[in-house]
């Protein structure tokens, strides 16, 4: 170790450690930092049951099975609060909106797709303890036509795979090129 200030006394291998150290807690922080800030806005919702109002549902198509990974747009209509989330597996959503005790008979529109329905926000103002929700079932008029997402989904795979690969050709013929000279 070399006694010429306070960072070149450390030996190699202590710089080495303190580098280390500060890559992993600074990309901890960031990482942590990150999860509060994505979560901010439900997190907003979830402190007290009176200013919460959950909707949630189950979206099928006619012939009654569930319909998974549909977009699910829920929002109040007058205060502009609201949320998208995707149906899981078995067809089901929930959205959790921050309304307070002055948003008792707001519009709420649901929507997924072509489908558009709406309700009053009903519950009673008084009651702090019980939770406040409403159930929407949605129920598409056809079976929704899943082969020609999946079709697009390979479209564009293939597409992606090829660009990578011709990439790839491109950087090999620049580096033998790079050899040759």
């Amino acid at each position: 170790c070399q006694n010429r200030g306070v960072f070149r006394r450390l030996c190699r291998d202590h710089r080495l450690f303190l580098i280390h150290f500060f890559k992993i807690h600074f990309g901890l922080f960031f990482l942590i930092l990150t999860l509060v800030l994505a979560d901010a806005k439900t997190g907003l919702a979830t402190h007290e049951t009176d200013h919460r109002f959950t909707v949630y549902g189950v979206i099928k198509n006619s012939s009654g099975l569930p319909q998974s990974n549909i977009k699910v747009m829920v929002s109040d209509t007058l205060t502009g609060e609201g949320n998208t989330v995707f149906t899981d597996e078995k067809g089901y959503y929930e959205v959790l909106l921050h309304l307070h005790n002055s948003n008792l008979g707001d519009e709420i529109r649901i929507s997924a797709g072509t489908i558009i329905q709406s309700i009053k926000v009903n519950f009673n103002p008084e009651d702090k303890k019980t939770e406040r929700k409403s159930e929407v079932n949605l129920e598409f008029p056809e079976v929704l036509n899943t082969k020609k997402d999946k079709k697009w989904s390979l479209v564009a795979a293939v597409l992606f795979g090829g660009g990578i690969f011709f990439l790839l050709i491109r950087i090999v013929q620049q580096r033998r090129m790079e050899k040759l000279k």
